[in-house]
């Protein structure tokens, strides 16, 4: 049974302990704390886009609703009565400061990454402050970008569908496209972004593909964790009996602080095939010399 499950899964072993030296676990804390501030700050600027761009209450209907799969109640009863004001308000202020301070703290939660990406690959950090803190922003920038795609895929997708379909019927296809593959399509728009942060924030010229593994391993364990986040908590509420009000907050950090554990899994599996590739470099040239 022990030499099957190494013959198998063998590499998989090797990156979960790699990731247990780098201390992947209390790193993914710091990240999550970090995350929580970017995930608060984002809701309230998409909230804003919706609301200036779309009067619809439906819109905000499915805003509630998808938050409400995966949130605590009492997080979830919070963040609706926010969603109800900051879309009552129209305000375009609401707009500037909700980017303003997604960027700023996203930059900082990138600036954190960017700390346990180093410790990953075993790397030193030769890029000057400067140059880091602007790749960081046009990270943070970029990430806030695909991620308002993502969660305009997730929440808007069937009222986009819904509505091609009662109003202009003669492109139902498209309709059925989009009903059917707003799931993948965010699946897509997420690996793509955790790729690009993977290349930006690490100090070794990697390209797309090569950080793909790690990508689509984020991604995969992200919705995984995400749908059984919301399966739990609707079938097992009565969390807030043991730990309170406080038990709200707790179960929401657990799911940022699983969401970076799989952050940093993603940029570990990388770094080790990094690893690989660069022994098969350095040993090819050996190898053509002896023959």
């Amino acid at each position: 049974m022990k030499r099957f499950l190494i013959k198998h899964f063998g590499f998989l072993f090797h990156v979960i302990r790699k990731a247990n030296e780098d201390d992947c676990w209390g790193m993914a804390g710091e990240v999550a704390f970090q995350l929580m501030f970017a995930f608060v700050q984002g809701l309230i600027l998409v909230v804003a886009i919706l609301s200036i761009l779309s009067g619809n209450p439906q819109v905000f209907d499915s805003i509630v609703y998808f938050l409400g799969t995966f949130l605590p109640f009492e997080i979830y009863t919070v963040i609706r009565n926010q969603i109800a004001e900051i879309a009552a308000a129209h305000t375009k202020g609401i707009l500037t400061l909700g980017f303003i301070g997604t960027t700023w703290t996203m930059s900082a939660f990138m600036m954190t990454l960017n700390k346990s990406f180093k410790r990953a690959y075993k790397i030193e950090e030769t890029r000057s402050f400067w140059k880091l803190r602007l790749l960081s922003f046009a990270a943070a920038i970029l990430a806030t970008f695909l991620i308002g795609v993502a969660l305009s895929l997730l929440l808007l997708g069937l009222q986009v569908a819904h509505f091609i379909e009662t109003s202009i019927g003669k492109y139902v296809n498209i309709a059925v496209f989009i009903r059917y593959f707003r799931l993948p399509g965010a699946f897509v728009v997420i690996t793509f972004l955790i790729a690009l942060v993977y290349i930006l924030l690490v100090n070794v010229r990697q390209k797309v593909k090569e950080v793909l593994p790690g990508a689509v391993s984020f991604s995969i364990l992200w919705f995984f964790f995400t749908n059984l986040f919301g399966v739990y908590l609707r079938n097992f509420p009565q969390y807030n009996k043991t730990y309170g009000t406080l038990g709200a907050f707790l179960i929401l950090m657990i799911w940022m602080y699983l969401t970076s554990v799989s952050l940093l899994l993603g940029c570990e599996l990388n770094a080790e095939l990094h690893r690989r590739r660069d022994l098969v470099q350095k040993a090819e040239p050996v190898t053509e010399l002896q023959s």
